[in-house]
């Protein structure tokens, strides 16, 4: 079953469809032999990635946490919610990733990630807004 999206979630997905049309369409105009972009990047990417994450943080109290998530994400962004064993929460974006050498051989790969004592919040909710508030 489909969760039907409140107004502020649907205002935000739309937006970023139609920011995700854009540069699609910019994207498309890459030449490979001049190795440049036939078209300008039109200026409505960056003006609606700002209003994506104003809309977003003005209506946050409103939005799932797996609806503010995937819109970051979507907008590039890379949020990873962690958990520690003292029962805290954070959210960061800040992280290494181990990457395999050797294409042939099956392996697991790890991100790590470096947290200070700030961003250690009692709640999932807390950790996501001073996430919003610090790092967009």
């Amino acid at each position: 079953m489909k969760k039907e999206l409140n107004a502020e979630e649907l205002h935000i997905t739309t937006l970023n469809r139609i920011r995700d049309s854009h540069l699609s369409t910019y994207e498309k105009s890459w030449d490979n032999e001049s190795l440049r972009y036939i078209m300008e990047e039109p200026k409505e990417i960056d003006e609606l990635l700002y209003d994506i994450l104003k809309r977003i943080n003005q209506w946050r109290d409103g939005l799932s946490f797996e609806f503010i998530v995937e819109q970051l994400t979507k907008l590039g962004q890379a949020p990873s919610l962690l958990y520690d064993d003292n029962g805290f929460f954070a959210v960061t974006s800040e992280g290494m990733q181990e990457v395999a050498m050797d294409e042939f051989t099956p392996t697991d790969l790890h991100i790590n990630h470096w947290i200070e004592a700030k961003l250690w919040k009692p709640t999932i909710r807390e950790a996501l807004y001073f996430y919003l508030d610090n790092e967009i």
